[in-house]
């Protein structure tokens, strides 16, 4: 049986195909609001693991913050840093070819990671949309 939906995602049409079987039958209408084409399908997958890849170094952060004296808390801050840095640019990277925007990797999103690591889902959701929102043009009015 075929299936004619709207991705979830990107509102892009698509057909998917289910096997009917006899004597079972499919609650499409139900499950049919949650189909996704391929490309936003590889692309949740791919972000949820470079989040996930993020999200252990700001636990080592936050866990080092807590129990760590100040001199040896400075090397895994360090370390974190470096680790932070390299997620961030996968993340930037993954998001910016998703989108089909320019490569727009920050520092600002490591610091902010580093001075709030409890707050990750919230910035890199917030720096996401700053990827994908289309930036506001200042206007002159000059003749």
């Amino acid at each position: 049986m075929k299936i004619e939906y709207h991705c979830k995602f990107c509102g892009k049409p698509g057909t998917a195909e289910a096997e009917e079987i006899p004597g079972i039958e499919l609650a499409v209408e139900k499950w049919k609001p949650l189909l996704c084409c391929d490309r936003c399908a590889d692309f949740m997958t791919a972000r949820r693991s470079v989040i996930e890849q993020i999200k252990r170094v700001c636990e080592e952060v936050i866990q080092a913050r807590l129990v760590l004296k100040p001199i040896r808390l400075k090397d895994i801050e360090e370390a974190a840093r470096a680790g932070l840095i390299e997620g961030t640019k996968r993340f930037t990277r993954l998001v910016c070819e998703y989108k089909r925007t320019m490569n727009i990797w920050d520092i600002e999103f490591v610091n902010l990671l580093m001075d709030k690591p409890t707050d990750l889902h919230a910035i890199c959701a917030g720096y996401q949309r700053m990827i994908t929102t289309p930036q506001s043009r200042p206007v002159s009015n000059d003749p």
